[in-house]
């Protein structure tokens, strides 16, 4: 996510006696200072970047080409069969923050990488004045027709606006969260629809969540990830569909509440749900919806016989299949892999209860401290 840091350091408790750990801390302030001073190396000045050019590249971003990118299923938490990825390259241009859409593009950028990132082409750090814009063109497979269909982002930072075949379909305001518009009314008839999105992202000018995103990166401040930074996809969904699923464990009663958010179109329709563990189904369960045009939020509940919760020695998942019927037909369909839905979290003042059961942690904070005085200590917070 954009200004967050998440890591690990293993094996610290194993140093020796208190001078071999007080000099391992100070080895790991030195070395933290320095990165912060130094930092990685940069791409030279005006060298135009590419993919995989960045100082500190893994493997896997050496295997990124603008036709795999980002390949995978984007929400493998709730999946349907039908869905086209609008990864790779798309139109580029940077402007000032109050330009019309621009006549013509000065680039490619590769989608879902930031616009300061080298993976994705440009490599440009952007100001509060600036405006970033996108485009790129899309058909819709004919075994859609009579379908809705969603474009999803999975998120853009920060105010992302989105038009198809010129007709804008609104705003989203945020840097982590995904978001959709249903764009069916928009699209052609037939042939290919245009897609234009423009971003502005005022980073640290404005009082949005930002973590320790800067405009001018220095010290512990991150370089910013403005723009389009998690997949772009379309999804063809019925009139009447299942939006999301919201599960809420009862670990003592050995069973799961599902909280269903349909979108009907009105009349009768029901709720269908299976539990399974691999491919065996071991519980099912069924509620009916009726109501006006609009969101409702069914509730069913599912007794999970000999259940079986997670924990960190036995980390198993139940699958979760959930459909909303109409009549012996199917209407839309998502299955859902998630952790068992039979985990409980306990805290005492002693210990933390995981499944019921005691469970060690061992956490490491994300802290700056510098030696020099007025330096206030600065948390990332991750574990």
């Amino acid at each position: 996510m954009p200004g967050e840091s998440y890591g690990r350091r293993e094996g610290l408790d194993r140093v020796g006696g208190g001078n071999d750990r007080q000099q391992m801390k100070m080895n790991l302030m030195i070395c933290a200072v320095a990165f912060c001073v130094f930092g990685p190396a940069a791409v030279a000045a005006g060298e135009k970047a590419t993919p995989g050019q960045e100082a500190l590249t893994t493997r896997w971003a050496r295997e990124v080409t603008p036709e795999k990118v980002h390949a995978e299923y984007p929400r493998p938490q709730l999946v349907r069969p039908d869905w086209v990825n609008l990864n790779g390259h798309w139109d580029f241009a940077l402007t000032s923050q109050h330009t019309p859409e621009p006549w013509t593009w000065e680039s490619k950028i590769l989608v879902p990488f930031p616009v300061e990132a080298a993976l994705s082409g440009v490599k440009k750090n952007v100001s509060d004045a600036q405006r970033l814009w996108y485009h790129r063109t899309f058909t819709v497979p004919a075994a859609w027709q009579g379908k809705r269909v969603l474009l999803h982002f999975g998120a853009a930072d920060w105010e992302t606006t989105v038009s198809v075949n010129g007709k804008q379909l609104g705003t989203h305001r945020g840097g982590y969260d995904a978001f959709n518009f249903d764009i069916t009314e928009a699209l052609k008839p037939s042939g290919t629809n245009d897609l234009v999105v423009t971003v502005w992202d005022p980073a640290d000018a404005g009082s949005q969540p930002r973590g320790k995103q800067v405009r001018s990166p220095h010290g512990i401040w991150y370089t910013g990830t403005s723009g389009l930074w998690q997949t772009v996809w379309l999804e063809p969904v019925a009139p009447a569909h299942i939006e999301s699923v919201k599960i809420t464990p009862d670990f003592d009663a050995s069973a799961v509440t599902l909280e269903v958010s349909v979108v009907g179109t009105g009349g009768k329709s029901t709720v269908k749900a299976e539990v399974l563990e691999g491919p065996k189904v071991v519980q099912t369960g069924e509620v009916s919806v009726e109501g006006s045009a609009g969101t409702l939020k069914p509730r069913l509940a599912l007794k999970i016989p000999n259940a079986k919760p997670w924990s960190p020695d036995s980390p198993f998942l139940y699958g979760l299949r959930v459909g909303l019927h109409t009549g012996d037909r199917a209407m839309g369909e998502r299955r859902e892999t998630s952790p068992s839905p039979l985990n409980g979290e306990r805290e005492s003042t002693q210990t933390r209860r995981l499944s019921d059961r005691p469970t060690r942690s061992n956490l490491t904070s994300g802290c700056a401290r510098f030696p020099w005085p007025r330096t206030p200590t600065v948390c990332s917070g991750f574990a």
